[in-house]
């Protein structure tokens, strides 16, 4: 009996029981030969049974073999990928991110080496060395989609950790793929809405609207962000568009009720004031308090600022129309 060409046999018809995927009785049979006629001296390279056995969840087996394996050749990347995840899936992370450090410095673009690190990260809680680690893969590899995936990662992490301005680096560049599905560019405008960058927020929006005309967020986003520009005629517009055709929101009728005293539409926001009482429960309507109140703040410390006679004039008006509105939610009948 040739122990060799026996053991290529039953490597080969291994791997085309794997390629089937419904053959595990069959599979075991084939495996159990293999690993009889390893250890009994039939020849085959360190790396082919250390990679069978990884394959077969033999982690602890695998080992040595690999070991052997990415010692004789450090450039056999397969190898070394089942090398280090063995060490991961046997708990030994140290022993993983030293083999997978390795690796990465003769295969700097391998996914899989990648896929390691960002998983001992994750296990470890170091966000920001992950987000690090997004950033530097997301540089590397050329499918859109792939890297997409990777600058939102780390965009989140950051922004969770309240870096901000990392956080919208990584946004910026997701957004250069093209590839930014609606609910990322609301991520995206939203956090740069927050910083007030107005301009390049309203634009994240309108890209949305151009996608779904119908979403009723993206256009209550763009007739605030155009108040908040001082285009109040143009937010006038857009809020009377938004109602015409249904697509009011929680914040719709408050965010207007403000257009409505900026252009001296008195009648219309105290009507404007009575419909957000009858439309909203209790609850709604002091969400909608906190609002104001918080843009009364941020209004004021704006005005404080040096700003220019127009800019001066626009948060003059803004502060007026915000205790208006608080003195409307604060009188007996609100």
């Amino acid at each position: 009996m040739n122990k060799n060409k026996d053991l290529q046999i039953y490597l080969r018809l291994d791997q085309r029981l794997r390629f089937q995927g419904n053959s595990l009785a069959k599979r075991k049979v084939a495996q159990s030969r293999i690993l009889k006629l390893s250890v009994s001296g039939a020849d085959a390279p360190y790396s082919t049974i250390g990679k069978f056995l990884h394959s077969s969840d033999e982690f602890q087996k695998s080992l040595a073999l690999l070991k052997r394996a990415t010692a004789i050749n450090p450039q056999n990347t397969v190898a070394q990928i089942c090398l280090a995840d063995s060490f991961l899936k046997l708990g030994k992370e140290n022993e993983c991110f030293f083999t997978v450090q390795k690796a990465l410095s003769v295969s700097p673009r391998e996914s899989a080496l990648h896929s390691l690190i960002i998983k001992i990260l994750k296990g470890r809680n170091r966000l920001q060395d992950l987000s690090a680690f997004y950033q530097e893969t997301a540089d590397m590899i050329q499918d859109k989609n792939s890297v997409l995936e990777l600058y939102i990662e780390s965009a989140e992490i950051l922004e969770n950790l309240k870096i901000i301005p990392q956080a919208l680096e990584q946004y910026q560049k997701a957004s250069e793929t093209n590839a930014m599905s609606i609910q990322q560019h609301f991520q995206y405008g939203d956090i740069l809405s927050r910083q007030r960058r107005f301009e390049e927020a309203l634009a994240q929006f309108e890209h949305i609207l151009k996608l779904l005309p119908t979403n009723s967020n993206a256009i209550n986003n763009i007739a605030s962000l155009h108040y908040e520009l001082g285009r109040v005629e143009k937010s006038f517009e857009v809020f009377e568009e938004i109602i015409k055709n249904g697509l009011e929101e929680i914040m719709t009728y408050p965010n207007y009720l403000l257009v409505l005293y900026h252009l001296d539409k008195d009648e219309q926001m105290i009507k404007m004031h009575e419909d957000t009482l009858q439309r909203y429960p209790q609850k709604y309507r002091e969400q909608i308090e906190e609002s104001y109140e918080i843009e009364l703040r941020v209004a004021e410390e704006k005005l404080a600022r040096n700003l220019d006679e127009k800019a001066r004039e626009f948060y003059i008006k803004k502060i007026k129309g915000l205790k208006k509105a608080l003195s409307l939610s604060n009188s007996p009948q609100g």
